[in-house]
C-alpha cells in the first residue's frame, strides 16, 4: 500500500510541475490547457491514470510522449484498443474521431467460462430482473433458505458489479439489489443473480456505451416509476 501511495505522490507532483491539474471529482484524471502561440487557440491534453496504466487524449499528444518517456520507463501503444478489460472501437471519418464505443465482451465471455457450471439449466431472460420483483433479506417464504457457502454468490455479483459500473449501466439497478444480500444470500437472491448473469451473457454484443459527437445533445431526461400514491 505504501509503495502505491509513494508512486501516486511522485506522479502527481511530476504532472503538476508540467501544468497538469487534477479534475477534482476524479483525481485520476489530469488536464493541461495552454494557448497556441500561432493560432491563439486553446489546446487541451487529458491524461487518465489507473495505477501504472494510462490513457492520453487531446491536442498535440505526440508532444506529450517524449516528456513521459524521458521521465518514466513506459510503453507507448498508440491508439487505445483495450485497457482494464474494456475494449474500445473508434469511428473515424476524414481523419477525425467521430465516436468511440466501449464494451466488455471478452470479460463477459470469461464470466461465462468461469461460471459455466452454475449456468447449467438457466433459461434465457428478456430482462435482467423480473418486473416488480422485490428481494427481501428474510426470503420470499419459509422455503427460501440460505444457500450453501460453496455457491459463488459473492463472486458472481462482484463480477457483475464491475461490468455494470463500466459498460453496462442498464444492469446496475438489478446488480445493486443482488449485492445487498452478499452477507447472507438466499435461494431467491441466487436465482436473481444468476438471471442477471445469464442476461448479460446472452446480450453481450448489446451491452455497450457509445460516445458520439455527431449526435446533437438535447439534454438529460430522468424517469421514475414512483406514482406518489401516498401524497395528497
Amino acid at each position: 500500500v505504501q509503495s502505491a501511495k509513494e508512486w501516486n505522490n511522485h506522479l502527481h507532483k511530476w504532472l503538476r510541475k508540467r501544468g497538469f491539474k487534477s479534475t477534482g471529482p476524479d483525481r485520476c484524471v489530469y488536464v493541461r490547457k495552454w494557448k497556441d502561440e500561432k493560432s491563439d487557440d486553446t489546446k487541451t491534453q487529458v491524461l487518465g491514470i489507473f495505477v501504472d496504466d494510462g490513457q492520453a487524449f487531446g491536442d498535440d499528444i505526440e508532444s506529450l510522449q517524449p516528456e513521459l518517456e524521458q521521465a518514466f520507463n513506459l510503453r507507448w501503444l498508440n491508439e487505445l484498443n483495450t485497457m482494464l478489460g474494456v475494449h474500445y472501437t473508434w469511428k473515424v471519418e476524414n481523419g477525425m474521431v467521430r465516436a468511440v464505443t466501449l464494451d466488455q465482451r471478452a470479460y463477459i465471455l470469461k464470466m461465462a467460462e468461469v461460471f459455466e457450471k452454475e449456468l447449467e439449466g438457466v433459461r434465457p431472460h428478456s430482462t435482467p430482473m423480473e418486473p416488480r420483483q422485490v428481494l427481501m433479506s428474510d426470503g420470499e417464504n419459509e422455503d427460501d433458505e440460505l444457500i450453501d457457502e460453496s455457491i459463488p454468490y459473492r463472486s458472481v455479483v462482484g463480477s457483475l458489479l464491475f461490468l455494470s459500473r463500466l459498460t453496462a449501466p442498464t444492469l446496475h439497478f438489478a446488480v445493486t439489489q443482488a449485492c445487498r444480500f452478499s452477507s447472507a444470500p438466499r435461494k431467491s437472491h441466487w436465482k436473481a443473480a444468476i438471471q442477471i448473469l445469464k442476461y448479460a451473457i446472452d446480450n453481450k454484443d448489446k451491452l455497450t456505451i457509445t460516445y458520439d459527437n455527431t449526435v446533437e445533445y438535447k439534454g438529460m431526461y430522468a424517469f421514475s416509476d414512483s406514482e406518489f400514491a401516498t401524497q395528497d
